[in-house]
């Protein structure tokens, strides 16, 4: 039975092969406008949705001002002065979130 089988593959790699070569088959480029209907509709629905997006760290020993606002995402100089002069600021908790 696995002779069989084994068989079986072994033409079917050589069938595969005889077929013309996927870079000599012709090309053609159909284009075609597309009508969303209700599109309009749809994007003012979203608009009047409010997304509020977050995202939070954990603070590092080796952490600058610059570093932590890199990886929230918010490289802000201001904020970053900010976070160097406020005294506050400086002993944050060991969570910080940016939003």
């Amino acid at each position: 039975m696995l002779a069989f089988f084994a068989g079986l593959s072994a033409s079917a790699f050589g069938i595969a092969s005889m077929g013309p070569d996927a870079s000599q088959l012709p090309r053609r480029l159909v284009e075609q406008p597309l009508t969303i209907a209700g599109l309009s509709d749809q994007l003012e629905a979203l608009a009047e949705h409010r997304l509020d997006l977050a995202r939070s760290e954990v603070t590092r020993a080796s952490d600058t001002a610059d570093s932590l606002l890199d990886r929230l995402g918010a490289s802000d100089a201001e904020a970053a002065a900010f976070l160097r002069s406020d005294a506050q600021a400086r002993r944050s908790s060991r969570a910080v979130q940016a939003s």
